[in-house]
C-alpha cells in the first residue's frame, strides 16, 4: 500500500479542516442554555468538547513531517512570527477587557482568586503565561512550552526505538487529566504531550498506521463508544468534569485516527466540493481558533442587549445551526476583511 501525494498531504489537511469545525462547535455548544435537556447536554458535551486534542495531534504529526528541515533557532523563530505574535496581538482586546472589568474571563481560574491584588502589569503578564483572558487562549502557551522543548521530541524521532514510551505517556494523560482550570498550563501540557508524541508516531509510521487500521477501525469505533458510555455516566455525578478529562483526551486520540483513516481511505471519493471547503477552512484554522471567541462573546453581548438572550440561546437544534452559522460566517468574513487590509502580513496578527 502507498499513501497518494505523499509530499502533500491531503488527508491531514482535510482532517485539521474538520477539526476547526470541531473545536469551534465545541466552544458553541456550552455556550447555549441546556437546562431542560439535562442528559443530552452531557451526550454532545462528550462528543464536542475538548476539540484542541485534534489540533495537538495535528501539530506533532506536522512537526514530525517537516522534522528533516528542523534547526532549533530557525523553527523558534519562525514560531514566534507564526504563532506567539498573532497570539500577543489578537489578545489585546481581551487583556484590556480583563484589566477593565478586573477579572479574568475564566471565572473558577487561579487567576481570577487573586487578579483583583495585583497591579495592571502583572495582569497583563499573567494573562498572557496563562490564556486566562479567553477560554481557549491556554493552547498557545502551551504549545509554546512544546516549542522550546522541541529538541527532545526531534531527538525521539531520529531515535524511533524510543517511542516506545508512546504507552506510558498516554498512562500518564489518564493519571493527570487535562485540569478543569486551563490557565494551570504546566497541568496541561503535561496531559497533551501524549497526543503530539502520538502525532508524531503517526506521521513517522503513516504506511503501517493506516495499514493497521483496515483491519482495526471497527475495534477503534467500539472503544470510542464504549469510553463515550463511561464519560456520560461519569458526566451524571456530583462532579462530573474531575472525572471526565480523564479519558475523554484518550476517546478524542481514537476518533482521530478513525477519521483520519476514513478521509484518506475515500480521498477519491470525496468531492472537489468537500475538498476544497476543507482547504478553505484549513489554510483560516489558526485565524479561526483565534477570533471565533470574540465572535461568541459579541454575538452573546449582542443578544442580551436585544433582550433575545433567553430566545436564542435556549438549546435546539435551530438556535444551535443559528448560533454556529453566525460565529464561523462572522469569523470568516473578519478574518478575511484583516487579509484584505493587511496582504501577507495578516498572519502576523492573526495567524492566517
Amino acid at each position: 500500500m502507498t499513501l497518494k501525494k505523499d509530499s502533500f498531504l491531503r488527508y491531514i489537511h482535510n482532517f485539521r479542516g474538520l477539526a476547526i469545525l470541531a473545536i469551534v462547535i465545541g466552544h458553541v455548544v456550552p455556550f447555549l442554555n441546556w437546562e431542560s435537556h439535562p442528559t443530552l447536554y452531557r451526550f454532545v458535551l462528550t462528543i464536542t468538547t475538548n476539540g484542541s486534542t485534534y489540533f495537538i495531534f495535528i501539530a506533532g504529526f506536522l512537526f514530525q513531517f517537516l522534522s528533516k528541515k528542523y534547526e532549533y533557532k530557525s523553527y523558534l523563530i519562525k514560531k514566534f512570527y507564526n504563532v506567539i505574535l498573532p497570539y500577543f496581538i489578537i489578545s489585546i482586546p481581551g487583556i484590556l477587557l480583563c484589566v477593565w472589568k478586573d477579572k479574568p474571563f475564566e471565572p473558577n481560574s487561579w487567576v481570577a482568586n487573586v487578579f483583583s491584588q495585583w497591579y495592571i502589569p502583572e495582569k497583563i503578564i499573567v494573562l498572557y503565561l496563562t490564556g486566562a483572558h479567553f477560554f481557549h487562549f491556554w493552547f498557545i502557551p502551551m504549545i509554546a512550552i512544546y516549542y522550546i522543548f522541541s529538541p527532545i521530541f526531534i531527538w525521539i524521532d531520529r531515535h524511533p526505538k524510543f517511542y516506545a514510551i508512546l504507552p506510558l505517556m498516554l498512562i500518564l494523560s489518564l493519571i493527570i487529566p487535562r485540569p478543569q482550570d486551563n490557565g494551570i498550563i504546566l497541568q496541561t501540557s503535561i496531559h497533551f504531550i501524549s497526543i503530539y508524541l502520538f502525532g508524531m508516531f503517526c506521521c513517522h509510521y503513516r504506511e503501517r498506521v493506516l495499514s493497521m487500521m483496515e483491519k482495526s477501525w471497527l475495534i477503534c469505533i467500539m472503544t470510542a463508544l464504549i469510553l463515550i458510555a463511561i464519560e456520560n455516566f461519569w458526566l451524571s455525578t456530583s462532579n462530573p468534569l474531575i472525572y471526565f478529562f480523564y479519558i475523554n483526551t484518550l476517546t478524542k486520540a481514537i476518533i482521530t485516527v478513525v477519521v483520519i483513516y476514513f478521509i484518506w481511505r475515500f480521498d477519491s471519493v470525496l468531492t472537489d466540493r468537500f475538498h476544497g471547503i476543507m482547504e478553505n477552512l484549513a489554510n483560516l484554522s489558526f485565524g479561526i481558533y483565534f477570533v471565533h471567541g470574540y465572535v461568541i462573546y459579541i454575538y452573546g453581548t449582542v443578544l442580551k442587549y436585544l433582550g433575545l438572550k433567553t430566545l436564542l440561546l435556549a438549546a435546539n437544534p435551530i438556535t444551535f445551526l443559528l448560533a454556529l452559522s453566525i460565529v464561523i460566517l462572522w469569523t470568516i468574513v473578519l478574518l478575511l476583511v484583516i487579509k484584505k487590509i493587511l496582504n501577507k502580513r495578516s498572519k502576523y496578527v492573526t495567524g492566517c
